[in-house]
């Protein structure tokens, strides 16, 4: 078994072209942040952002978060991690798990727990509204049942920001090949014969030879000694 964490890296920004021009360069400074922190770490990082022209790396769209999200879950990662560098609306984020989660379910054919892995993490910066972005997000998820975890720091400079979030990794994974597990189960249980098991009643029989009723031989079979 495979013990080497993969994860999925989505990282949305505010659909406001003006927005945009004045903080792209920020948020791919703190995504790379990121990234780069956990590849120093052995973990494996699919950036749904990779290979799209620099402005579209982060999503600030609905075809931008389909696509990438989509991008992700096709290379079925452990967990996935919602990176919140400045602000962003909560519904691209909303979007980008929904379409993750039915990605994966349309590939392995049935439910997936791998919603249930998510991991979302803002970068400590007061200068900027990431943080709220961040409490926003968790918000709408919480409202519609989704179930999450949380990290927040400088990952760069705090060494206890990054093991914080290799934990909670560690946990995803573990809960990921757990799900492998009983999905391999799962698939067996058609192939599995259980025999049918019949048992015989012992004949009884009235004075004349007559065999009684099935209820009353029952009976006097289940009555106390």
């Amino acid at each position: 078994m495979n013990d080497k964490i993969r994860v999925g890296v989505f990282s949305p920004n505010d659909n406001r072209a003006w927005v945009r021009s004045s903080n792209l360069d920020l948020m791919l400074r703190d995504e790379a942040l990121l990234i780069d922190a956990l590849r120093r770490n052995s973990v494996e990082v699919i950036r749904g952002g990779d290979g799209f022209p620099r402005e579209d790396q982060i999503a600030w769209n609905r075809q931008l978060v389909i696509q990438q999200a989509k991008r992700i879950a096709e290379a079925r990662p452990d967990a996935l991690i919602l990176n919140q560098g400045s602000w962003t609306f909560p519904r691209d984020s909303v979007d980008a798990v929904d379409v993750y989660q039915s990605t994966l379910e349309t590939l392995l054919g049935t439910a997936s727990s791998a919603g249930s892995r998510l991991l979302l993490f803002g970068y400590k910066d007061t200068q900027v509204p990431g943080l709220v972005a961040l409490m926003a997000i968790a918000g709408a998820l919480k409202i519609m049942g989704r179930s999450f975890q949380i990290s927040y720091g400088r990952i760069d400079e705090d060494p206890s920001t990054l093991e914080e979030m290799m934990g909670k990794l560690r946990f995803f994974k573990r809960r990921a090949q757990a799900a492998e597990t009983a999905a391999a189960v799962i698939r067996r249980l058609p192939e599995q014969k259980v025999p049918s098991v019949r048992r015989r009643i012992p004949a009884h029989a009235h004075g004349d030879g007559r065999p009684k009723p099935l209820a009353e031989a029952l009976s006097g079979q289940l009555r106390p000694p």
